[in-house]
């Protein structure tokens, strides 16, 4: 009984890393840009929360985005459901 369970789940084992397998598919179209693509100018418009003296907020001004404090966005949210009741 013991072999037999063995067997079955060493079987398992191995038929589950088969479906794991490579796939091959030929790669998509690139031609035309994807309807929810996000653009570079699109991206920079946003706003980024970022944890104060942290390494992210460092970067985001580095690449000249525009960042609001997290523990402001937090007041902010707070404020807002803290009227609601």
């Amino acid at each position: 009984m013991k072999k037999l369970t063995a067997f079955v789940l060493s079987a398992m084992m191995v038929l589950s890393l088969a479906a794991c397998g490579a796939k091959t598919e030929t790669p998509a179209d690139t031609s035309t840009p994807a309807a929810d693509a996000t653009k570079p100018a699109e991206v920079a418009k946003l706003t980024y929360a970022v944890e104060a003296g942290s390494a992210g907020e460092e970067v985001a001004g580095e690449n000249g985005f525009k960042t609001v404090s997290v523990e402001s966005q937090a007041k902010a949210l707070m404020e807002k459901l803290g009227g609601k009741r």
